[in-house]
């Protein structure tokens, strides 16, 4: 039986942890003749289950996030309140859809969802009390890290479909390894599939959103929303800057950590954009 080893490179963005994976992937194709002719395979029949499935359940549309809409007359309380409710409802909207697997950017959305929760936890880290606030964010932390195997296949799906659509030469070379692919992304589907039915979703979506009355931070919940965001957003601004001042020769690790602090910074931005109106 042949086999050949084939090895997709692209480029990407700064790659995190849980991304750096796809930057080089080695996948063996089996000349095994066509579908038809092969043994079902457990994971196989799972993927036809999938498949099953969604033809038979209405299609649900990947939901995106909306604005926070924040005013300058709040207090700290209720712009974290605001906030919170939206992370949540912006996360609740795509779970259903990311279980099903009919559409990857559900599951995209998802984790937007999860990485836009633990961004706010992390802006308005001086008025929630520190304990509660920490273990919250691991449990997102944990929550996101479940999804990642999924959307990472979802992605290389993506680059070998958009690869072989524009080289005919080497399209029905590339058949056998997106086959390949879709079945292990089937499998990783399975496994997001379980951890969203064991895990206490919507407790810990209860819990981020109480984190607003929260004990032991009451004179930072009391502040004038405006100011809070302006030193926030300064020593965010401050922050990124010096990291990034020898970007050219920074390593990989560094670049990362450097690559999430303009993320939070992002989130921050969007989270207080309303607070200066156009």
């Amino acid at each position: 039986m042949a086999s050949h080893i084939v090895e997709v490179r692209y480029r990407d963005e700064i790659l995190s942890p849980y991304t750096r994976p796809l930057r080089s992937h080695r996948l063996t194709v089996l000349e095994r003749g066509p579908m038809s002719e092969r043994d079902p395979h457990p994971s196989a029949l799972a993927k036809a289950s999938t498949t099953r499935l969604a033809a038979a359940s209405p299609r649900l549309a990947p939901q995106r996030a909306a604005d926070v809409r924040l005013k300058r007359e709040m207090s700290v309380a209720n712009a974290l309140t605001a906030t919170l409710a939206e992370c949540t409802r912006h996360i609740r909207a795509n779970i259903a859809g990311a279980r099903r697997g009919q559409d990857p950017e559900s599951l995209h959305q998802l984790r937007i969802g999860i990485r836009r929760l633990r961004a706010a936890l992390s802006a308005y880290r001086n008025a929630i009390v520190a304990a509660e606030r920490h273990a919250v964010g691991r449990a997102l932390r944990q929550f996101e890290h479940k999804l990642g195997p999924a959307r990472n296949w979802d992605v290389l799906i993506g680059k070998l479909d958009e690869t072989a659509q524009e080289d005919a030469w080497q399209r029905q070379g590339f058949a056998g390894v997106i086959e390949l692919a879709k079945t292990r992304r089937s499998a990783a589907h399975g496994q997001l599939v379980r951890a969203i039915g064991h895990l206490p979703i919507s407790e810990l979506l209860r819990r981020a959103q109480q984190l607003a009355a929260g004990r032991g931070a009451e004179p930072a919940l009391g502040a004038p929303i405006r100011d809070f965001a302006i030193r926030e957003l300064d020593a965010r601004d401050r922050r990124a800057r010096r990291m990034g001042r020898r970007i050219g020769s920074l390593n990989a690790e560094k670049l990362h950590r450097l690559r999430i602090c303009v993320k939070k910074l992002r989130y921050a931005s969007e989270f207080f954009v309303g607070l200066w109106p156009k």
